[in-house]
């Protein structure tokens, strides 16, 4: 019994070296890189922003203490005044103590309250956009990373191949050697090739340690990539220029500058601002009596800038020059995205053509390679000819990845320049 639970536990646990799917690093990614955390930090920067943006538009409740003492006041001379010795009377207190409960609101400011609240949600909506965009970034990286690993691999899996069958035939040769029906100079031939790809070897096998280290950067953990498979080759995303994040925010950025001149122009109105207070304090409103009291006053106040020497007038204009200046940076991003995207579907075609040749490609040198192996076996050929057609179907069947591989890339480019939403990308 203690061995069957002890044998289901050891299912349930993660297998050591486990590959993960090209998916399954794109949310590991995701998940841990600290661009993406940075972004997310800037975006809840924007949100708290933005908040307090609007509840500094509410009305304003403070409390206001104060203690003061002057040397000298006013005062009248009654005695002088009417004739009668009544002495002085004076007009204010030495002694000022205060504190008051303040209520301020702002009835109007010319629009500027609304234009900054305005302002401030469009700048969340660019935080979020570059958040979007951000990930989309990080997704390419990895996938890239991803591919680039395989491509590698599939290199070594060739080469090693290859190695292979150089041995094998060196096998043949030596026997063949020793019956006097091969010269010793083939032997040395079919080396010389064998060593040309493990130089081969060593060069793929340091790349890919490379590609590995950029994928944990990534990541911020180990990946094991899957050897790559060729399973059908998905159609490229359509072009959804509405959803680009360059040209969202741009559009957005457009948006911002619209209400900093609504901001700017608010200095044409007058500002309009109620306030109350409630305070209790010595001498408060009677300085005579010098006693403590309580009391209340409310007031409505206005303030309008009639002359600047043209200064806001200036701002205004500046706002409306920023707002001409992302109009033509809209135009101009919306010119390179539509051609961008259509070089990247023009690329997609050329390399899927090309990958229909190296297809036919490599089955011609696979068959040239087994008739010439067939012949090797029975020393009609030389070692020069087995080690071209080595060379050949083993540059055969890297070209086929490679383009295989370079295929889906471009596919994963297509999918960040058309803008498509990162949970529909062809990651499989």
């Amino acid at each position: 019994m203690k061995k069957r639970v002890i044998y289901g536990l050891l299912i349930l646990l993660p297998l050591p070296g486990l590959s993960q799917t090209l998916r399954e690093t794109v949310e590991m990614a995701l998940a841990s890189n600290p661009a993406l955390f940075a972004a997310r930090s800037a975006a809840e920067s924007a949100e708290a922003s933005r908040i307090s943006t609007i509840r500094a538009a509410l009305p304003e409740l403070s409390l206001k203490s104060s203690a003061s003492v002057i040397s000298e006041t006013a005062e009248i001379d009654l005695a002088r005044m009417t004739g009668l010795p009544l002495g002085s009377v004076s007009l204010g207190a030495k002694e000022n103590y205060t504190t008051s409960l303040n209520l301020s609101y702002v009835l109007f400011s010319g629009f500027a309250r609304q234009a900054g609240i305005k302002f401030s949600e469009k700048k969340r909506a660019l935080a979020r956009i570059e958040l979007s965009r951000q990930e989309k970034e990080t997704a390419l990286q990895t996938a890239a990373a991803y591919r680039t690993a395989q491509l590698l691999q599939l290199k070594i899996n060739s080469l090693q191949a290859a190695v292979e069958r150089a041995d094998l035939q060196l096998g043949k040769v030596r026997a063949l050697i020793k019956t006097g029906m091969a010269l010793g100079i083939d032997s040395l031939s079919l080396t010389l090739g064998r060593l040309t790809y493990q130089q081969q070897l060593i060069n793929a096998e340091s790349g890919l340690e490379t590609a590995r280290q950029q994928l944990s950067a990534l990541t911020g953990g180990s990946v094991t990539v899957e050897r790559f498979h060729a399973d059908s080759i998905p159609t490229p995303a359509d072009l959804h220029s509405g959803d680009s994040e360059l040209l969202r925010s741009l559009d957005m950025s457009r948006e911002m500058a619209v209400e900093s001149r609504r901001k700017a122009a608010a200095v044409y109105y007058p500002r309009i601002a109620l306030q109350a207070s409630y305070n209790y304090g010595k001498p408060g409103v009677d300085p005579i009596t010098n006693n403590w009291m309580a009391y209340g006053s409310a007031a409505i106040g206005m303030e309008w800038h009639l002359f600047q020497f043209g200064a806001a007038r200036k701002r205004v204009e500046a706002q409306q020059a920023v707002e001409r200046q992302v109009d033509y940076q809209l135009q101009n991003a919306a010119r390179n995205l539509q051609l961008q995207y259509d070089i990247a579907v023009r690329q997609y075609k050329s390399i899927r053509q090309n990958l229909d040749l190296l297809h036919e490609a490599l089955k011609v040198a696979r068959e040239k390679f087994r008739l010439i192996s067939v012949r090797a076996g029975q020393g009609m050929v030389s070692a020069t000819e087995f080690n071209d057609a080595n060379l050949e179907l083993t540059q055969a069947e890297l070209a086929v990845g490679e383009q295989q591989i370079r295929l889906l890339k471009q596919i994963n480019e297509i999918d960040y320049i058309s803008g498509s939403p990162l949970g529909t990308w062809h990651f499989n």
